[in-house]
């Protein structure tokens, strides 16, 4: 297409578009095969599926939030860094708070009835977006068929359902899935899915609604916090939980110092710091910057569970991507 076209359809002039694209042709998005006309790659096409459409709101997601958010980083670290896992949320401040000038935190400040629209909307599609190709892989690693009729299984902060839904789809006729999350959240999975319930539910204020579960779900909600609050998400459901129910935590369970520890030279260096540590290492500097959390290692989460209360039961996927932390009361 000629830049011209782009230009006209982007509604972006050319001079900036040609900048961007010619970029983009450097690492294999997008190419030009005659000057100022742009095709797509096989890497770029991708991007035209309709089932890539919610990875595209969580590229738009980072673009937008996450790489602003980044250039404030060395100014939070300088003002609160001591206090990373002292605070509770109203006194939790972040290089989010600096890089757009409020005092909320970040799941507050996206779905405030002024930012919704451009944020928390486009931050729930874009989770799903994260989280598809990764859900087969997560709930292969538990026995789901174990649970019978009547039994609750509780998706704590379960976003839109779509994690829910596939529990739903594993589980034997007559578990009901809940799913829980902020209310205008609620509303938005109500009209994708309705093979869970849903309900409301701050897990700052208040008890756990659900009382006895056979297991209380936390997917990718306490990295997003440092561990003092953590405690605060926990404790309710140790208050709610029966002496066979379970808490399943699916995080990563980050590989402890030693595998860490390269660089002896230079070639030790360069073999040695591969996809799974960049990976890691990059989840861990984005939950720090937006939310002075982290991702943690075993040692870590025995820690931070046992401080309210809990035992580690079994950790399913320690290789992985992701893991399952199972876990009971003490």
């Amino acid at each position: 297409m000629p830049i011209a076209d782009i230009s006209k359809n982007a509604g972006l002039p050319e001079n900036r578009l040609v900048c961007l694209l010619r970029q983009l042709t450097a690492v294999n998005i997008f190419r030009e095969p005659s000057p100022r006309v742009f095709a797509h790659t096989s890497a770029s096409v991708v991007l035209t599926d309709p089932k890539f459409a919610y990875t595209m709101d969580l590229i738009l997601h980072k673009v937008d939030v996450d790489f602003k958010i980044a250039g404030y980083f060395s100014e939070a670290v300088d003002l609160w860094a001591d206090k990373m896992d002292n605070v509770q949320k109203p006194e939790l401040r972040t290089a989010f708070n600096l890089a757009f000038k409020t005092d909320q935190h970040f799941f507050d400040y996206i779905y405030s009835p002024e930012n919704i629209s451009r944020y928390g909307e486009r931050f729930n599609r874009g989770m799903v977006g994260e989280t598809t190709e990764l859900l087969d892989e997560a709930f292969d690693l538990y026995d789901w068929t174990v649970f019978n009729t009547g039994d609750k299984i509780v998706d704590i902060g379960g976003g839109l359902g779509h994690v829910g839904a596939n529990i739903a789809g594993r589980v034997k006729s007559g578990v009901e899935i809940v799913v829980q999350d902020q209310p205008s959240v609620i509303e938005q999975g109500r009209t994708i899915h309705d093979s869970v319930t849903f309900q409301p539910y701050d897990f700052f204020h208040g008890e756990q609604p659900v009382i006895g579960a056979k297991v209380y779900y936390l997917r990718h909600i306490l990295h997003d916090w440092p561990d003092e609050i953590c405690r605060t998400i926990l404790r309710p459901l140790h208050q709610a939980m029966d002496s066979d129910s379970k808490l399943l935590i699916c995080e990563l369970v980050v590989k402890d110092d030693s595998f860490w520890a390269i660089g002896k030279n230079d070639k030790d260096l360069i073999d040695g710091w591969g996809p799974e540590k960049r990976h890691w290492g990059v989840r861990s500097m984005t939950m720090s910057m937006i939310f002075n959390a982290k991702e943690r290692t075993d040692a870590e989460w025995h820690k931070l569970l046992d401080s309210v209360g809990f035992k580690v039961c079994q950790v399913y996927g320690y290789s992985l991507d992701q893991s399952i932390i199972e876990a009971a009361k003490q």
